[in-house]
Order: structure tokens, then sequence, then C-alpha cells
């Protein structure tokens, strides 16, 4: 049995040795450790994607790899509530951000029951959810600075916008219907109508004629003209 002591040197390099072992496990452990990463949409089932994650990763062998399809990821709709919602539907090729979740939430997603928050599961690759809307700057819509509020639809066929002076213009490629139960009120100084005005049900109100005289009308009959 060698009784010699351990020289400081001895101690000093076991140490730096089991440090860097330690080091090693606690990087693998890392890179298990997921928190954010860009995807693509590359199939959808209506409240869930598949995604392909848009980049590789270093395998630590000299070469990257790519990651392995996201399956069945749940989609989030930021703008969804218990009131109201704006949906802008997911379409293939859409890019956006898989966020990795800190406990298995699936309870939750599957039926708004309590997530299992004690458990192991957490930022792993198979536990996250889908953001869309995460866009490349060579992607970007350009949007003047004169429009602060923009809805539209990409292929140019629909648009509404507010200006910053407050002008609202809403333009169609196809019609616009308004639909109410009780009436549409529009209340403004003046009207102005380029086109023809169809009318199914009989005009009721006071009408200002090319001449300048004022015709008045009930259930479409027209009643005066002065």
């Amino acid at each position: 049995m060698n009784n010699t002591p351990e020289s400081i040197y001895s101690k000093l390099l076991r140490a730096e040795k089991d440090s860097t072992r330690q080091e090693i496990v606690d990087n693998e452990r890392s890179k298990q450790i997921r928190v954010h990463l860009p995807a693509k949409v590359v199939a959808i089932y209506g409240a869930t994607v598949d995604v392909e994650i848009v980049g590789e990763e270093d395998t630590g062998f000299g070469y990257y790899s790519k990651f392995p399809l996201l399956l069945n990821i749940p989609l989030l709709y930021n703008n969804y509530t218990s009131s109201a919602y704006i949906i802008t539907p997911v379409q293939l090729g859409d890019t956006g951000v898989v966020e990795f979740l800190d406990f298995n939430a699936y309870n939750f997603i599957d039926s708004g029951n309590q997530a299992l928050t004690g458990d192991t599961y957490y930022h792993s690759l198979n536990n996250g959810i889908f953001i869309n809307g995460f866009i490349p700057n060579n992607k970007l819509i350009d949007i003047p600075v004169n429009q602060p509020i923009v809805l539209g639809l990409k292929n140019g066929n629909y648009k509404v916008y507010a200006s910053d002076i407050g002008d609202y213009n809403a333009t169609s490629k196809s019609s616009i219907n308004l639909t109410s139960s009780t009436g549409t009120t529009i209340t403004s100084p003046s009207i102005n109508l380029n086109g023809d005005v169809n009318i199914q049900n009989g005009a009721t109100g006071t009408f200002g004629s090319v001449d300048g005289k004022t015709i008045s009308v009930v259930d479409g009959i027209i009643m005066s003209i002065n």
C-alpha cells in the first residue's frame, strides 16, 4: 500500500480532471435543454402542426446535423381570448418559433386541465408550442409610416388600414358585405357615392339631387321634391 502523501500538484491535477469531467457532463446535459428555435410549417392538422427546424446543430464530431421533424406541435394564437379573436390561418411554409416548455403541459393542451409540473419532461424537443410569424428581414412587408394599423391579404385582394391622422380606408377586389340584425348607422357630415346604389326594400330619408333640390322618400316612394 502506497502511503506516500499526495502532492499538491497531484491534487490540483486530479481536481482539474474532475472539473473537466463534470464540465463535459454539464455541457452534454445543456445540449438537451431547448428554449426557442426558428421553424417552418410542413404539415397542418387543425390545432397542431408539424414543423422543420430552420437550422442545424453541431454534433461535436466535426459536422452539423439536421434536427428531427417536430410532430403535432400545438399552435399558439396570440390574439385569441375568451371575448374575441383575430385569426390568421397558418399556411404551409409559414415561419415562426417553437418555444419549449418548462414541464409537461399536455394535460392542459388536450383538455385545459392542470399540467404535471412535477415531472422531468422539461425543455425537450418533444415538448413545445409553435408561434407563427417569425419572418426573416428579406421577407418583411414594407408598411408605410403613415399606416400604423394594417390588415390585409398578401395577394393584395383586400386591405384595411388606418392612417396616422385617423383616416380609415378599406379596399377590396371583390364584394364587401355588411350584415346586421338590427340596422347599420353611418354618421357623417357627407357621404360620397361613386356608382349606382341598389336598395332592396325601399329607402326612407331625405336626399339631395344634382340640381340642388331636396327629395323626401318613404319606403321607396318619393313624397316631395323641393
